[in-house]
């Protein structure tokens, strides 16, 4: 159960790969060539191929060795049959003897180029090989992680499997993380790729994370309400559900809490990942997961006030309360949690990031979605009335109740979601905001929902047509007829509604963007900032969050100092953005700061 649901969930990261990949695109796109003006060392080809089949011999010798650790631990508990112990151990060997030693080569030609050329420790591939490596190792750790605890919490059979890829897999995330550590980022892009490892670690973590806390809060309230209400409860059966949950939460724990908690969410607050980070992969997703648990709650009610229910008696009706509760609980946690964050690293009067501005986007959009899908069945079911139906004779005189359910339920949804998020954005773009106007996600936004909408609106508009056409060259108009159309003619209503409406904004946007003075380029400035690697990543990060600014680095080999002072940090970002000079020169040392115009 818990690998198939976690394959499943894990897909959920693919959303926020590809958006965390763009923003990092976004931010490459605004520094300069960081490789410009240093040495080329072994060059771009040999690099390539040194660190992707070091990466492919990786993967076979890890492979190869937890296969054999595998066959070894299940022929010694006698779990192994003795017909496939032959082809398990020759599957093993070939990608050992194959892997180990291609790989032990690559990396000792690769910390030679290091050594004979300094450079390589600015190189791309070299970064991108550990982030890949560790990213994969964390993932593949985190997966047979969850299996070996639930082994050792007796929830499924010794195998020894998932130890070998955990022991295996292990070592390979540990050796390079040793090595990525050893040699600090140097570059922007190097230091960019590190995050975004970190980042994808974070958000593995967290997905574990929520779905053991669901599963862990919803077991035990299962198993409390089907021993209160239901009688189908066997004593002790949920114990086993329980303890696999548990397994997921501590596998989240570990992988989270390093990632995020004691990193990420410390040294990198305000930069446009941890934004990304906060508002999409945390709030965005808690909010869907808290207003998601609200709508079924609603729906189980007034299905049972009004609707027809779909059992008899009120326990069974409301068999899924404790899991609604339980997510709608570990939303709300999350909720809070990322929601003061964003309060911690809040600055009066700072414009709204980009992150911000998606999470609103897509908000609104959801509830959008939710309230057209119920004015669509609300206006299906008085088209339906109007014209009549057999639906008496098949559901019963009740049979429009549940619709009427289902209506109420997605408005409850909807509206609340779209007015949280459009109203908002309203409001800032009313206040005179350029920015809010300009910005590229609202004009994908409003391009995007107007498209849809439109093109919804031809489509059915067409079966509208080519239904009352055929008609009327046939038997004629009747009541069947609009019966039959009904749905096409709810979404060309609904759809035509929802084009015309974010036409008109698109119009108010362009009047207001033609009226406005032309806006003023931004100012491209370069930092070349001195500080100790230790304490690098938090600074470079609220740097790049300047409009135009792009950070080159060097490390500081005198600074001992701590962590710079969050009024020092503002000040800075203060001094950097008010500052006229192309190229500054900004030296940390300890608690303080020097920033000079530089020229080279």
């Amino acid at each position: 159960m818990a690998s198939g649901l976690l394959f499943g969930i894990l897909g959920t990261l693919l959303p926020f790969v590809v958006i965390g990949a763009i923003i990092a695109a976004a931010i490459r796109s605004r520094t300069d060539d960081d490789d410009a003006d240093v040495p080329p060392g072994i060059g771009t080809a040999r690099r390539l191929f040194l660190y992707g089949i070091g990466f492919v011999a990786l993967a076979f010798a890890a492979s190869g060795v937890a296969l054999l650790i595998g066959g070894a631990l299940d022929a010694a508990t006698g779990s192994l049959l003795i017909d496939q112990s032959g082809t398990r151990v020759a599957v093993a060997l070939s990608f050992a003897t194959v892997g180990i030693p291609v790989w032990g080569v690559l990396v000792l030609l690769a910390q030679r180029s290091v050594t004979a050329h300094p450079v390589e420790r600015r190189s791309q591939a070299r970064r991108f090989y550990f982030s890949l490596a560790r990213g994969v190792a964390i993932t593949i750790v985190a997966f047979n992680a969850a299996e070996v605890l639930r082994v050792i919490l007796q929830v499924s059979d010794f195998s020894g499997g998932p130890w070998g890829w955990l022991v295996a897999w292990a070592a390979v995330w540990l050796i390079h993380d040793r090595l990525a550590a050893a040699e600090p980022a140097e570059s922007a892009v190097t230091s960019l790729l590190d995050r975004l490892y970190r980042y994808y670690a974070t958000l593995l973590g967290l997905v574990f994370l929520l779905v053991g806390a669901v599963g862990a809060v919803s077991v035990p309230l299962q198993a409390a309400y089907d021993g209160l209400f239901r009688t189908t409860l066997v004593a002790g059966a949920w114990s086993e559900e329980w303890r696999e949950m548990i397994a997921l939460l501590a596998v989240g724990i570990v992988v989270w809490v390093p990632a995020w908690v004691m990193r990420l969410g410390r040294i990198d607050a305000g930069s446009p990942l941890w934004r990304v980070q906060v508002f999409l992969a945390g709030v965005l997703v808690a909010v869907m997961l808290t207003v998601g648990s609200a709508g079924t709650l609603v729906h189980l009610v007034l299905q049972w006030l009004i609707g027809v229910p779909e059992a008899a008696r009120a326990a069974n009706h409301f068999e899924l309360l404790p899991g609604a509760i339980a997510i709608a609980l570990v939303g709300l946690a999350s909720w809070g949690y990322h929601h003061a964050l964003l309060d911690e690293t809040a600055r009066i009067g700072e414009p709204r990031s980009e992150p911000e501005r998606v999470y609103r986007y897509v908000l609104a959009g959801s509830g959008l979605v939710a309230v057209a899908a119920g004015v669509t069945q609300l206006i299906a079911l008085l088209i339906e009335v109007i014209a009549g139906t057999d639906s008496v004779i098949v559901s019963g005189d009740g049979w429009w109740r549940n619709r009427i359910v289902l209506v109420l339920t997605l408005f409850a949804v909807g509206a609340p979601l779209w007015a949280y998020g459009w109203l908002r954005i309203q409001q800032a773009v009313r206040s005179g905001s350029a920015a809010e106007q300009q910005a590229t996600s609202r004009r994908v936004y409003l391009f995007g929902i107007f498209g849809v909408a439109a093109l919804v609106m031809l489509v059915n508009l067409t079966v509208v047509l080519f239904q009352v056409f055929e008609a009327l060259l046939e038997d004629g108009l009747s009541s069947g007829l609009i019966r039959d159309v009904r749905w096409s003619i709810a979404l060309v209503t609904v759809a035509g509604a929802i084009a015309g409406y974010h036409w008109l904004v698109l119009r108010e946007d362009q009047s207001e963007r033609e009226g406005a003075p032309e806006a003023t380029p931004v100012r491209r400035r370069e930092v070349t900032l001195v500080v100790a690697a230790r304490r690098r990543e938090g600074i470079v990060a609220a740097l790049e969050g300047i409009e135009g600014v792009a950070v080159r680095t060097w490390e500081h080999l005198g600074d001992t100092g701590g962590a710079l002072p969050a009024s020092a940090l503002e000040a800075l970002i203060d001094e950097v953005t008010a500052s006229e000079h192309s190229r500054l020169l900004l030296v940390v040392e300890g608690d303080v700061y020097q920033l000079t115009p530089f020229s080279v």
